[in-house]
């Protein structure tokens, strides 16, 4: 199931106090995914989720975010912040 959410992919939440925003998958735990989106969230503590209650968008996955950290490279909180903008935009 945590298959289903690589790294660097962009989700919703369905659940919680943070319902409505975005996200992007920065890693994983046991049964849950590690979500961070910069503002809110910040990379440095990002925030443990239920892929139960997290909407998936196969077609917004950020190369950048995948790249940086397999090679364990360190990724700011500006940069992913602006990331997940643009490409939140570039989908409306």
């Amino acid at each position: 199931m945590l298959n289903d959410f690589p790294i660097g992919i962009i989700v919703k939440s369905n659940a919680g106090r943070d319902f409505g925003e975005y996200f992007v998958v920065v890693g994983y735990n046991s049964e849950s995914v590690l979500v961070a989106n910069g503002k809110t969230r910040k990379i440095e503590n990002p925030k443990k989720k239920n892929v139960k209650h997290l909407i998936k968008f196969d077609n917004l996955i950020i190369k950048e975010v995948q790249t940086k950290l397999d090679i364990g490279e360190k990724l700011g909180n500006k940069r992913l912040k602006k990331l997940l903008a643009e490409k939140l935009k570039q989908e409306e």
